[in-house]
């Protein structure tokens, strides 16, 4: 299966799954500046 994901690497599919995890970060930060927000309160 690993042989597998790196064949499709090439077909420009990591572009997409980079903004997956960006997205994923981004709502990570998001939930934390909101937690810290709440504690500050």
């Amino acid at each position: 299966m690993r042989g597998r994901a790196k064949k499709m690497q090439t077909s420009g599919k990591p572009c997409r799954e980079i903004a997956n995890a960006h997205t994923l970060v981004i709502a990570r930060l998001d939930r934390a500046t909101q937690y810290s927000r709440d504690v500050n309160d």
